[in-house]
């Protein structure tokens, strides 16, 4: 390769590496009043406690799309099950998730998967975003703070154990109360993206939309029924 083409190579690099840290450069981090202020049930996607639900899901991968249902379901404290299948019973995959030693990971353990979603790349997504969505460890004193403007509301950064994990509570976009944003450690680049709207009556999340960037995976959740046993 040429020195000049290295060279542009670098200053590819370097410009991304600026647009992308913009993203967290909107925040900066909160006082101890702010801290002490934050209620943990708040940052929260699934409320506590939490049982069941069941959602109408819509998979596309790789040019695939996979439509069905999905139950979520609390087996104990830090344990869940997940259960995704069509309306004539084809099950497309079936997985525990369970707590790991790595922070804010729950470690994915497939019982059954359809083949053409058999793939150790999908698998991986599908623990991380799971993870995102039911594991985060909101102990403030492990996690960081930041305070954004008028139209940013609080952001709670979590070390994760593939980057950032950013938990941003009420977001300015519309029908979005929650949204949780991945972010590479070393080049700051969002890499997963969730926006969660709530169901006020329940408190479970009513839509979910997951994005991973620069991947050709996305998956979206709409809440069919509460089935939380306390309700």
């Amino acid at each position: 390769m040429k020195k000049s083409q290295i060279i542009y190579l670098i200053w590819i690099s370097s410009l991304l590496l600026l647009l992308n840290s913009c993203y967290l450069s909107r925040y900066s981090e909160a006082s101890n009043d702010s801290i002490m202020q934050l209620e943990e049930t708040n940052l929260k996607v699934f409320p506590f406690p939490f049982d069941k639900a069941l959602y109408k899901v819509k998979i596309e991968v790789y040019g695939n799309d996979f439509s069905g249902l999905m139950m979520i379901k609390e087996v104990s404290k830090g344990y869940y099950k997940v259960a995704f299948f069509n309306e004539i019973g084809l099950n497309f995959f079936d997985f525990e998730l369970k707590p790991s030693n790595d922070p804010n990971r729950l470690e994915l353990d497939v019982h059954n998967i359809y083949a053409p979603l058999n793939r150790k790349g999908i698998l991986k997504n599908f623990e991380k975003d799971f993870s995102m969505l039911l594991a985060p460890d909101l102990n403030l004193g492990n996690t960081t703070v930041l305070k954004g403007d008028q139209s940013q509301l609080t952001m709670l950064k979590l070390d994760s154990y593939k980057g950032y994990d950013c938990y941003i509570i009420k977001s300015p976009k519309s029908n979005t109360d929650k949204e949780i944003i991945n972010i590479c450690k070393a080049l700051k680049k969002k890499k997963i993206k969730i926006l969660i709207s709530e169901d006020n009556k329940s408190k479970l999340p009513k839509t979910i939309e997951i994005e991973h960037m620069n991947k050709n995976l996305r998956l979206s959740f709409k809440l069919i029924h509460n089935i939380n046993s306390d309700q």
